[in-house]
Formats: C-alpha cells, structure tokens, sequence
C-alpha cells in the first residue's frame, strides 16, 4: 500500500520534532550520567529506590526512544521519496535512538559529599529530567498526529500511543524520588555535621 501523507504538515513537522528529540536525548543523557555517578558519594536504602525505580523504567524508556526514532524515519524516508518522485525532494534527515543503561546498586551505607553537592546534584538531574517530559511530550504529539499513513508508519505510530501512556509516569516517578530521597540524604549530611561541631 502507498504512502499516504500532506507535504508541507509532514516536513513542518518533522522540522519540529528533529532538534526535540536531539535535546531530549541529551537531557536523559546528562540526567543518566548523573545518576549512575551517584554511587561514589552515597549508598544504601535511599539510594537503592533510585536505583531500582530507574533500573524498573530504563528498558521501557529506552523502547520509547527507539520508537519514536524509527516513526521519525520512516516518515522522513517517505516525505523524501514522495518529494524526490516530484523533483523537489525535502530530506529532513534521521535521528538516531538513545540506549541508556541500568545503575549500580550500592549497599554501603556512606556519604561522603557535602550537602550542597548532593543539593547540585539533585536540581541537575531533576532539571534534565522535567525538560526531557516536556520534550518527550512534543515528541508524543507531534509523530502521533503527523499527516502520514503506510502500514510501517502506522503501526510505528500505534508502538508509540501503546508506550507513551506510561513513560511520563515512570519520569515524573523517577524525578520524585530523586527530589525527595537525595533531599533527605542532604539535610541528613547536614544533620551530622551540626552533630559533631
């Protein structure tokens, strides 16, 4: 079966969604690294909710990427060969998937930074981790909705409705026990050095 999709809703679209999902790989990079570093400052209970609940999330997150990623070119393939077919062919390129790793459990019960780099720390993965859900939001929106259907892109698209319901939740989880847990963790340090002065 053809392709069926509007030439100028789909390339303004793609136009759109490309530096998106750049930034948003970016973002789940830089909060990942983060995190998987986590483990040479701070252990035990608290910390081990992080790293399960990421660790819970990270292949489903990773399947979304890769979902999206391959909706985008296979949209982008087919607005280019459509376009090409009329002489004025319109390459809105690919973007290529993110794979993010597990994190390390850490059952030493240690923490060996001050509070402000805890503090750092924290806002820094939970800034990334806000900015990648309204990314990832766009994303989910715009390939969706885009003005392009074959039997590829549409069952691309139903991958993505069938993922995404549950990916903002798992981020927004994440991002809580970030917040809340490495936030103990620094009033907790702060806590003991009040003890001992």
């Amino acid at each position: 079966m053809a392709v069926k999709l509007t030439k100028s809703q789909v390339s303004k679209t793609l136009s759109e969604t490309k530096g998106v999902y750049e930034d948003t790989c970016s973002n789940l990079k830089k909060a990942y690294d983060k995190m998987n570093n986590l483990y040479t400052y701070w252990g035990g209970n608290l910390y081990n909710i992080i790293q399960k609940n990421w660790n819970g999330q990270v292949v489903e997150l990773n399947n979304f990427m890769k979902a999206t990623a391959n909706a985008y070119n296979l949209i982008s393939h087919a607005l280019l060969q459509y376009t090409t077919a009329e002489n004025k062919p319109d390459n809105r390129g690919t973007v290529t998937e993110i794979a993010l790793g597990g994190i390390s459990s850490s059952n030493e019960d240690k923490l060996t930074a001050t509070s402000e780099t805890i503090r750092a720390d924290k806002l820094d993965i939970v800034g990334s981790l806000n900015t990648a859900k309204n990314d990832i939001n766009t994303i989910f929106n715009n390939l969706t909705n885009i003005d392009a259907s074959s039997p590829a892109i549409d069952e691309a698209k139903n991958t993505i409705k069938r993922l995404g319901n549950t990916i903002m939740n798992n981020l927004e989880s994440i991002k809580n026990d970030i917040n809340n847990n490495m936030e103990t963790a620094a009033s907790n340090y702060e806590a003991a050095e009040r003890s001992i002065q």
